[in-house]
């Protein structure tokens, strides 16, 4: 089953970066990160990507946190969808006031399960390198990654045991 997460910054050139991410989930509750995007660009470049994304991939759900950013970012991109006949199964994740921490705790869960897998890919190094440094780094752009990324972990939580294959 794949997943498309999504990390917003909306900002160009400097701070945070917004993030895309693609994962699939087999029936044992293995992540398997299948692509990774991050750029410091406009709403609108993040907007294509995520749309590119979900053609491509075609997930079950994409993935967004529910702040301000993603409430107005979410009406542009389910405006774009329309017009392009494009499949967009979003998914606000509510934040409820949780450090960044707890949020990413069920993920942390997934990796000393030793439950996540990535495709080797030239954006391993800077995911690897943010899930490794969480969440003693500081900075901008340092946590992207882990946020988006963090969204799986919390879902599944939602979700339970996927099912299994038909045989």
């Amino acid at each position: 089953t794949i997943y498309l997460l999504s990390d917003l910054a909306l900002t160009i050139g400097k701070g945070d970066y917004s993030v895309h991410i693609v994962v699939g989930v087999d029936h044992a509750g293995r992540i398997y990160v299948l692509h990774a995007w991050r750029d410091r660009c406009s709403g609108d470049d993040t907007a294509e990507m995520h749309l590119a994304l979900c053609e491509q991939w075609q997930p079950v759900e994409s993935l967004i946190e529910d702040d301000n950013a993603s409430r107005m970012y979410v009406i542009t991109l389910a405006d774009r969808a329309r017009q392009r006949q494009i499949r967009l199964p979003w998914k606000t994740m509510p934040i409820a006031g949780q450090q960044k921490e707890i949020r990413a705790a069920p993920l942390r869960s997934l990796f000393q399960q030793m439950r996540v897998f990535l495709v080797r890919a030239p954006w391993n190094r800077w995911l690897t390198t943010q899930l490794m440094m969480f969440p003693v780094a500081t900075g901008e752009g340092v946590d992207d990654g882990v946020d988006a990324l963090g969204l799986i972990g919390r879902r599944l939580l939602q979700l339970g045991k996927p099912a299994a294959p038909a045989t």
